[in-house]
């Protein structure tokens, strides 16, 4: 597997000057760190307007028909998002169009096998630790906590998980907020940030909000966010999820909502040192081994030797 030339594929790209995609920004880390291993000539991402044949292996983010299958390429894709397109049926359809299946989620690599999926890998999502580190706090960006997301929340998860926190100084960086009339009215959206700011804005804060999507709660996949905010020595407050639980241990604190949230932040944001502690924790345990360079060692070795070579 010399020379490897690989295509990351999304169904967009260029989304830095937007309403940011966070699978973008995890393909370019994951695209950097496969670009460094010794098999690899080159990385790129690309959409499905821009993927060519002149590549030996694509990782696909998301599923065919929303994503292309290259012809005389070797077509994997990463299981890590639903259907962006629900009239194209169920995801798992596609199973069989794809030599193997890494997914971001045991319950994900679960469905992929019960699909008909030959070879399967578990590949939970991560960040790139050169890009998420630790960098000088700005005052702009010293917040008590921050949330970091567009707006794809129920309505439900909204009073769970953000209304709590407007007391004790929430901050919302992201897209479409402006619907949910009680954080207008707490003045706490501060609208988009560029990807090339958010590590210093998790260097800034005390805490770092997670609170998943509806489609990733219920199918166990922890995002990106957590490895983004620890890599960067933030303390990360999050739903529960089992997957996340088992990963990083008691190092992130695990909170189901409400006033159980509320108090959890308060206590955390009163003690610097616990709270520092804890998060020296987390960024010592990813960097040990859940990182975007240890994933795409693991994901050419899963490849080479399916092939044999």
């Amino acid at each position: 597997m010399n020379g490897l030339r690989i295509g990351l594929q999304l169904t967009v790209v260029g989304t830095y000057t937007g309403a940011v995609w966070g699978d973008e920004v995890m393909a370019h880390g994951f695209a950097d760190a496969l670009r460094a291993q010794p098999e690899v000539a080159e990385c790129e991402v690309w959409d499905p307007f821009t993927i060519h044949d002149n590549l030996d292996l694509v990782i696909s983010f998301y599923a065919w028909p929303e994503t292309r299958l290259v012809k005389g390429v070797r077509n994997v894709w990463w299981y890590q998002a639903p259907r962006l397109r629900e009239e194209l049926g169920p995801v798992t359809a596609a199973v069989p169009h794809y030599e193997a299946i890494l997914a971001a989620g045991p319950t994900l690599q679960m469905e992929a096998a019960e699909a008909g999926a030959a070879r399967t890998l578990l590949l939970p999502m991560s960040a790139n630790p050169s890009v998420y580190r630790p960098v000088a706090p700005r005052p702009e960006y010293a917040h008590p906590i921050v949330f970091v997301a567009n707006h794809n929340r129920t309505r439900e998860e909204v009073e769970r998980y953000l209304l709590p926190l407007l007391p004790l100084g929430l901050r919302i960086y992201g897209s479409g907020w402006e619907r949910e009339p009680e954080l207008v009215a707490a003045g706490c959206l501060e609208g988009r940030i560029h990807p090339h700011d958010v590590p210093a804005l998790y260097s800034s804060s005390k805490l770092v909000l997670s609170c998943h999507s509806p489609w990733h709660r219920n199918h166990d996949v922890p995002t990106s966010r957590l490895w983004e905010a620890t890599c960067c020595g933030a303390l990360v407050l999050s739903d529960p999820l089992p997957t996340a639980e088992t990963l990083f241990g008691d190092t992130l604190v695990f909170s189901a909502g409400g006033e159980e949230l509320a108090e959890v932040a308060a206590i955390l944001l009163e003690h610097d040192e616990l709270r520092r502690a804890r998060a020296a924790a987390a960024r010592e345990r990813v960097l040990a081994g859940l990182t975007f360079d240890r994933h795409a060692r693991r994901v050419l070795d899963f490849l080479i030797g399916q092939h044999g070579t």
